[in-house]
């Protein structure tokens, strides 16, 4: 998807996937992008993110990004693996072609604002104590 938009379109923007675990076999995924106005708005869709995997039992949650030429591939599953990816790549803008495009997985995780806290569930009603007097 992402070279798709690098090659089409010249850039590739911010996205987060949801994959969601349709059968043994196969799973299913839905794209939305991330673009955000000011930080109040930008609070708004990473909590937009976090509502979306939990009301859909989304199995995982993988956030693309740029870093000058260099795409970052960070996701979570819903039993909170961490798993982060880098692509270098070379684009040649004239002749609209990437010539380049090396992924490497990282052994550390790289954190991401959009996926913190996406799996934490919210305190349920059920669980709330109440002392009578």
């Amino acid at each position: 998807m992402a070279k798709s938009q690098l090659a089409s379109f010249g850039r590739i923007a911010a996205a987060a996937l949801f994959v969601y675990d349709t059968s043994p076999e196969a799973h299913r995924t839905t794209m939305i992008s991330l673009t955000w106005r000011n930080e109040l708005h930008k609070e708004a869709v990473r909590q937009r993110v976090r509502e979306k995997a939990l009301m859909e039992s989304a199995y995982a949650v993988v956030v693309v990004n740029t870093e000058g030429r260099t795409l970052v591939i960070s996701g979570k599953t819903s039993t909170n693996v961490p798993l982060s990816a880098s692509v270098d790549y070379a684009y040649q803008k004239d002749e609209r072609v990437v010539s380049r495009w090396e992924l490497q997985w990282l052994d550390k995780p790289v954190t991401d604002f959009f996926l913190e806290g996406v799996f934490d569930k919210a305190p349920s009603s059920s669980s709330v104590e109440v002392t009578l007097p």
